[in-house]
């Protein structure tokens, strides 16, 4: 299908035809499975739990238990994290997100010196806005893990141990994401006509080839239009082939990267 000589795409090339040539769409959120070095924000959240509920402050905990079910929060405790764990962050993150309101009052109510760095913390934007990141990147990873964990192979080592050797399979990873990159450079290089596809009444027409310029022109000034709620495939649609002859061919050639036959034959045949 996307071939440089036999194939369509080839066969379109050798005909002047330019259009953009997609191998694959999946999720992006599956192509990468790097864990993030985790922030300060990470650091001092731990910190302050262990400094209410580790080790031997049985009575501080308690107390904290007590606190939040008394202020009704929406969590009545918030488990200890291990940074060896790096999974178990996205729970404890999102309590310590969710009750970070009662955390501050519980602090400034035990009225200890070693908490007033943390109070201040708790109400600091920088800080905060670093947190509620954090919070939604390792949730992230949680999902992303479920794509890398790879079960399988788990499974066979815990039967056969050393015996799997797995590590030949590294040069294929590497291939393997080397061809991803490649074959995704060409979104950022459609982003602009991209753009465009989804709704030419806002794009600037000064980004977009000087071909379709005049028509998004006439476009943008056309009163007709104005009210037009339609947007992507549907609004070229509508556009009239006489006055926009370039931006409907526009509209079909991207059109054509994520339909069927079935599709570009309805986009033709519809007006």
């Amino acid at each position: 299908m996307t071939g440089s000589k036999i194939c369509f795409a080839g066969q379109l090339k050798q005909q002047n035809i330019n259009i953009p040539i997609i191998h694959c769409i999946i999720h992006q959120e599956a192509l990468s499975g790097k864990v993030v070095k985790l922030s300060t924000a990470m650091e001092t959240v731990t910190k302050i739990i262990n400094l209410i509920k580790g080790g031997q402050k049985f009575l501080n905990h308690r107390k904290f238990q007590l606190f939040l079910h008394e202020h009704n929060a929406v969590h009545t405790d918030i488990p200890l994290h291990y940074p060896v764990r790096w999974l178990s962050a996205t729970k404890f993150l999102e309590i310590f997100f969710a009750i970070k309101k009662e955390i501050f009052l519980f602090l400034q109510e035990m009225n200890n010196s070693k908490f007033q760095e943390y109070i201040s913390l708790l109400e600091d934007i920088t800080f905060l806005s670093e947190l509620a990141f954090i919070t939604d990147i390792t949730n992230q990873l949680r999902l992303l893990n479920s794509f890398i964990f790879f079960p399988s192979c788990q499974i066979l080592f815990e039967e056969h141990g050393s015996n799997c050797n797995f590590k030949e399979h590294i040069s294929f990873t590497n291939c393997l994401i080397e061809e991803f990159d490649t074959r995704f450079t060409c979104f950022e290089k459609l982003r602009t006509e991209l753009s465009l596809f989804e709704n030419p009444l806002t794009a600037p027409i000064e980004e977009q080839h000087l071909d379709l310029q005049n028509e998004l022109c006439d476009l943008h000034t056309d009163i007709s239009l104005k009210t037009i709620k339609e947007t992507g495939a549907d609004f070229y649609k509508i556009l009239s082939e006489s006055s926009y002859p370039k931006l409907r061919n526009f509209g079909l050639r991207i059109y054509s990267m994520f339909g069927s036959t079935y599709l570009c034959e309805n986009f033709i045949f519809e007006k």
